[in-house]
């Protein structure tokens, strides 16, 4: 008989059986939190047991187009806890399906160290229907009506596996939200109508594809100038493989005034370091 363990890993926890709770991420913040926005065909879908013993599965995609980030191979593998194998099925709620054939938009973070390499997990991956129609969905097929200011409106025919909290803006700048009470998705600083807000009526024209992809570059653009980022890397992983640990986040390089070194407290400049003064030397022997 197969067994179905079901895995519970939500932001915020409330008391729910099997529920997983995440914040609300517009444009902005999908763009942000990835190290890449990467449009691919999936080619594979395969499940394996690590070595470790816990059960992965391994989606490659192929045929790639990199919207945002810096990836230079042919095909991208992405690592997401979960799948079956061994007669035994574990589940992340809130973790999204991918099926062969699929081309997908994703906005990819953290693969190889998260066990969801997806910026808000379902809320990062999109489906670009291969129909001739040239339309986008949401990873569950809610067809994107529209991006306006950072805000994905949709349809609201299917809901996805987690709980998806709108956050009470309290901060300028993209992506930056967190709910009255300061933590982000916290149902205690979420109204009614601000969780109301998330559903669209499913009246209006689907947004187009290039319409789409404009509006990720666009938010690309906005992050930018919005101010410093650490370095980021776009990365795949074989299949097989099991989570490692994240690894040290790269520090930017700044200009540092003369003589300081990285990580050393600044100092006045010596008077041979002031502009104009000739090099230093040694010291002129008294006559």
């Amino acid at each position: 008989m197969m067994r179905t363990a079901a895995f519970v890993a939500g932001l915020l926890w409330l008391g729910q059986a099997e529920a997983t709770t995440l914040p609300y991420l517009d444009m902005y913040a999908l763009v942000q939190g990835a190290d890449g926005v990467v449009e691919g065909t999936v080619e594979s879908v395969v499940s394996a047991r690590s070595d470790q013993g816990q059960i992965f599965t391994y989606v490659t995609l192929r045929d790639l187009e990199i919207h945002t980030g810096s990836y230079g191979q042919g095909s991208l593998t992405l690592m997401l806890l979960g799948g079956s194998a061994d007669a035994q099925t574990l589940e992340v709620v809130g973790a999204p399906a991918f099926e062969e054939g699929q081309r997908v938009v994703a906005f990819v973070a953290s693969n190889g160290t998260d066990i969801v390499p997806l910026v808000g997990w379902e809320q990062g991956l999109f489906v670009v229907p291969q129909d001739g129609r040239n339309l986008v969905t949401d990873s569950v097929g809610n067809r994107i009506l529209d991006v306006e200011d950072g805000r994905i409106e949709k349809e609201q025919r299917y809901g996805f596996e987690a709980q998806v909290i709108e956050p009470q803006p309290v901060a300028d700048g993209p992506g930056e939200a967190r709910s009255g009470s300061g933590q982000g998705g916290s149902r205690s600083g979420t109204s009614d109508a601000q969780q109301q807000s998330l559903t669209v009526p499913n009246a209006g024209q689907p947004m187009a594809y290039d319409a789409f992809i404009q509006s990720i570059q666009g938010a690309a653009r906005r992050v930018a100038l919005s101010g410093p980022r650490q370095t980021r890397v776009l990365n795949s992983v074989q299949v097989g493989a099991t989570l490692q640990a994240a690894p040290p986040p790269r520090a930017m390089s700044i200009l540092k005034a003369p003589g300081q070194e990285a990580g050393a407290p600044a100092r006045a400049p010596l008077p041979s370091e002031a502009p104009g003064s000739p090099p230093a030397g040694p010291s002129p022997s008294r006559p």
